[in-house]
């Protein structure tokens, strides 16, 4: 009877223990998407200079975040983005927030068993304060406000290119590229949950615009909050990449050492290359095409392909 009554509290602590283990790695992955609450308006109180110098620690989680609607397939330079992300920013975790049952193409096929990759789905805001939103890219400059207010974390547009890691401003509240005497750029945004910015550019489409492409995305939070309030955000005016850098990319040729020096991120205007640069030899971009494409962009691409920005014949 003692041997067995041995045996039984021997299994008790077993199990205790197991379920202690489950306990801690749980935490470890909530704390993944749950950042600390944080009163920023008290907080500037005592740290005026907030989002210039920064805190002493990183309060925004390293989360990187993606939104895809309408659209099941990843496309090559999806892909290429999202392995820049990767490679050059190691998230905790990196989600694709999409409305669609799954994912596919070869590309996706790729990705897929990354752990680090999630996907979430997600419902396609349609409407905004009783407005209705009047194109899929309206819904994702909504949906990345949600997705921020919801986590924190990384957003990146899905043409969006890191070229080194963004850790320096996840010591701010909120940083986001506002070019000298232009709107915010919304392709790429840092920010902890309770970002004021964040809330009130959210607030802000209560004044909705649909007959405008960048109104809210851009013009009316830069107008209406940040000029009044600039405080608010870690301001870049060039390394986040958001002005366009058409020829920079796609009409040069600049090596690695250039493009490190002046930027975090690049905007790759993907959609809109077509027309901006119709002699362009290449319209659409593959893993086979960018190794001889003899331009900027071509080196971004083959030095997170292939670890190294020279030309592959």
């Amino acid at each position: 009877m003692l041997i067995n009554l041995k045996r039984l509290v021997k299994n008790i602590l077993l199990i205790v223990i197991i379920l202690l283990i489950i306990f801690i790695v749980y935490l470890n992955c909530v704390s993944f998407f749950v950042s600390d609450s944080i009163d920023f308006d008290g907080l500037s109180l005592k740290h005026h200079n907030l989002n210039v110098t920064g805190l002493g620690r990183l309060i925004v989680p390293n989360i990187v975040h993606l939104i895809q609607f309408d659209n099941p397939f990843i496309s090559f330079i999806t892909f290429l983005c999202i392995k820049a992300a990767i490679k050059f920013q190691s998230p905790d975790v990196l989600i694709i927030h999409t409305n669609e049952k799954q994912l596919n193409g070869k590309y996706w096929d790729r990705l897929k068993e990354n752990e680090q990759i999630q996907v979430e789905k997600m419902v396609k805001p349609t409407e905004i304060f009783n407005l209705p939103l009047a194109h899929v890219y309206h819904s994702s400059d909504v949906a990345r406000l949600i997705v921020l207010m919801k986590y924190g974390g990384i957003y990146i547009d899905s043409d969006l290119l890191i070229l080194k890691d963004l850790n320096s401003f996840r010591r701010f509240e909120c940083s986001i590229g506002w070019p000298e005497n232009e709107f915010i750029g919304n392709q790429l945004i840092i920010a902890h949950k309770d970002s004021r910015f964040i809330k009130k550019w959210f607030q802000s489409y209560k004044y909705y615009n649909g007959s405008s492409w960048y109104f809210n995305a851009g013009q009316l939070p830069t107008q209406s909050i940040l000029n009044s309030n600039p405080e608010y955000v870690h301001r870049e005016t060039k390394s986040f990449g958001v002005a366009p850098e058409i020829l920079y990319l796609y009409s040069s040729v600049n090596n690695k050492s250039d493009w490190i020096d002046k930027f975090h991120t690049i905007h790759l205007l993907e959609r809109h290359r077509s027309y901006l640069i119709p002699s362009d030899s290449i319209r659409y971009f593959n893993e086979f095409n960018i190794k001889s494409y003899n331009k900027t962009f071509g080196s971004m691409a083959r030095d997170i392909l292939f670890d190294s920005p020279r030309l592959i014949t």
